[in-house]
């Protein structure tokens, strides 16, 4: 699209849902999810699902070039891209109740199982994309962060009975240039994390917030130390108090400092400091009608992306605030 005559220059088909897009040079790299494929065997007809990359030269934007494309299993929670690797996280959730030990599917089943894996693409050659390496790990991961070293994926153990929830963090090492992908350490933390943007590391520190279910919902500040990723160990913890009862919202870390949205009849931003990693304190905290749902630091600015409710009528709102 030319955004200065706001006309579409072409499009390029793509099969599934979209989930990432890199742009590296003059090429861009779209990762999609649930991309169907349709079989006819033996009076038979076959569908089944998986995620696929596609791999376009992007150089003249009139004239779009398809150069790869490629399909590997599962469906695509996230992804990041290292140098010539693409490192995607899948998953396969399932509901169970379990007899005697032994998973059995029902309608009715009151917790959640599933598989988490994760997988290398290597991507030197458009034309010729491959798997370098597969990791299994346990739970059903639906969030990631990452970094140049590492993608830390978060797998919620939920309890439907009692409504409770805890996270299970795994640390994944990604240092290997090729691509070779090795399950370190874990670690566990109270409630359950809405989005990536509530996890962060920092300087040899992981910091999560997460919030645990209602009636008395908890909004959990946790730091886990990392220099050791096969030893996750604990820094610190806090609850936001003021929050009690409270949805977690927009979060988005800055260095020493992160911001956290909650919400139930007005919007708090808090301003935490986590500079001490063992010692995470509330700085400030600011009311406004409404919530916001993603935020961008901008040095002592933030913008948001939010929600107006102040006359009953929602509308979508954005925020500027000096912090």
């Amino acid at each position: 699209v030319d955004v200065n005559t706001e006309r579409v220059l072409s499009q390029t088909p793509t099969v599934g849902y979209p989930r990432d897009l890199y742009l590296v040079n003059n090429r861009a790299y779209i990762l999609v999810s649930y991309a169907q494929e349709i079989g006819y065997e033996s009076n038979l007809i076959t569908v089944s699902y998986g995620s696929r990359v596609y791999v376009l030269n992007v150089a003249n934007p009139a004239d779009v070039k398809a150069e790869g494309v490629f399909s590997f299993e599962g469906n695509l929670v996230d992804s990041r891209m290292v140098g010539s690797v693409i490192y995607a996280v899948c998953s396969d959730y399932t509901w169970y109740e379990t007899e005697d030990g032994v998973a059995v599917s029902t309608d009715t089943a009151t917790k959640s199982y599933g598989s988490t894996w994760a997988v290398s693409l290597n991507i030197t050659n458009p034309e010729n994309i491959g798997i370098s390496d597969t990791l299994s790990f346990s739970g059903y991961g639906n969030l990631i962060q990452a970094t140049n070293y590492a993608i830390f994926s978060v797998s919620t153990n939920w309890n439907y009975e009692d409504n409770t929830a805890t996270s299970v963090v795994n640390y994944i090492d990604i240092t290997d240039p090729q691509g070779e992908i090795t399950l370190r350490g874990a670690a566990q933390v109270p409630g359950y994390m809405a989005d990536r943007f509530k996890m962060d590391a920092w300087e040899g520190v992981l910091r999560l917030v997460t919030n645990t279910g209602s009636p008395s919902r908890q909004t959990y500040i946790t730091t886990l130390d990392i220099t050791d990723p096969d030893n996750l160990a604990p820094l610190g913890q806090t609850t936001l108090e003021n929050a009690s009862g409270e949805t977690l919202y927009a979060t988005r870390f800055d260095g020493p400092l992160a911001y956290i949205v909650t919400y139930m009849t007005v919007d708090p931003l808090f301003v935490v400091d986590l500079s001490d990693p063992a010692n995470p304190q509330v700085k400030g905290e600011l009311k406004i009608p409404g919530w916001s749902t993603h935020i961008e630091p901008r040095g002592d600015r933030l913008i948001a992306l939010g929600v107006d409710d102040t006359d009953g009528n929602r509308k979508v709102m954005v925020s500027l605030f000096d912090v």
